[in-house]
């Protein structure tokens, strides 16, 4: 119990130092990184155990958890998103240039 009396109040008195995840935009280790890959290794782990409990609904999940992960990579690079509820229509905007033809 002394170890984690211990180990508490010196971590509270100089803070922990966590391994970081490399973002490769800044050059350097992330916390938010970090929670983005730690939070999806735990819906991942939540999701395998659930394939073994129930298998419709762990192949649900797992379906579910590849469409969120992919729709939210793909929108990685949008600038601007805007929804209008009176006319509905969405509008999006990228910062990339659209590829010509030959895919240049």
């Amino acid at each position: 119990m002394s170890l984690i009396s211990r180990f508490l109040k010196e971590a509270s008195e100089t803070g922990l130092r966590l391994p970081l995840a490399f973002d490769p935009d800044k050059g350097f280790g992330s916390v938010t990184m970090l929670f983005a890959y730690v939070s999806f290794f735990i819906a991942l782990g939540t999701v395998v155990y659930l394939v073994i409990q129930d298998p419709l609904a762990g192949t649900t999940s797992a379906i579910t958890l590849w469409t969120l992960t992919t729709v939210l990579y793909l929108m990685r690079r949008l600038n601007k998103f805007k929804a209008d509820l009176k006319n509905p229509s969405i509008e999006l905007d990228s910062s990339e240039s659209p590829t010509d033809s030959k895919g240049k």
